[in-house]
């Protein structure tokens, strides 16, 4: 998928998320988040080389500020 894709795919998501009354839909985006961030810990605990860890470090980090972004939509 090419940049301009996932902007839309972004956009498309933040709409989904506006438009989510019940907060059903922003449910669900937060439990796969969660469950990438069960996979990331547990490959960050296989033994990477540090270049490897740190990688994962940052997408931890981005997984964990996407989240709390997630969670202010209709809250």
């Amino acid at each position: 998928m090419n940049d301009k894709n996932n902007r839309i795919t972004m956009i498309e998501m933040e709409q989904r998320l506006l438009e989510d009354k019940s907060g059903d839909y922003r449910r669900d985006v937060v439990n796969q988040l969660d469950s990438y961030k069960v996979w990331l810990q547990q490959k960050m605990e296989s033994g990477l080389s540090s270049a490897e860890f740190e990688a994962l470090k940052k997408l931890k980090h981005a997984l964990l500020q996407a989240e709390e972004c997630i969670k202010t939509f209709n809250s």
